[in-house]
């Protein structure tokens, strides 16, 4: 699981690295940032569940806030829309690509909480 942790480490550095020039940048490498730094503890053995839980939670809601953008997409346009670069008229592209970072967020935060499980028994 180490390697797993350090990829997960490095990726979310990375993550959180691209988003420097979004318009809201200080939200997301927060955001991503604590998620490289949960890893990054988890390569070294340590998890703290509450934080964990703490950060699956935000990253859940966040997302489902974002999900009408989402539905947008998928109901009311190509799909292949998703890969274009973002336009003022195509605000789901935006909204839909958050969406997907905080789920892919969720995943990695779920991931180290079974993690944990599994260390402290």
């Amino acid at each position: 699981m180490k390697i797993v942790n350090a990829i997960l480490t490095v990726l979310f550095i990375v993550f959180a690295v691209v988003q420097l020039n979004d318009p809201d940048p200080l939200i997301w490498v927060l955001m991503y940032g604590a998620i490289a730094v949960i890893s990054a503890f988890a390569f070294m053995g340590k998890y703290n569940k509450i934080i964990i839980i703490a950060g699956m939670a935000v990253s859940f809601v966040w997302a489902l806030t974002l999900s009408p953008g989402v539905y947008d997409w998928f109901a009311n346009h190509n799909t292949d829309e998703i890969f274009e670069t973002m336009a003022p008229n195509k605000v789901f592209i935006e909204t839909a690509r958050e969406c997907f970072g905080l789920l892919i967020a969720f995943f990695v935060l779920l991931f180290h909480f079974f993690q944990a499980k599994k260390v402290a028994v």
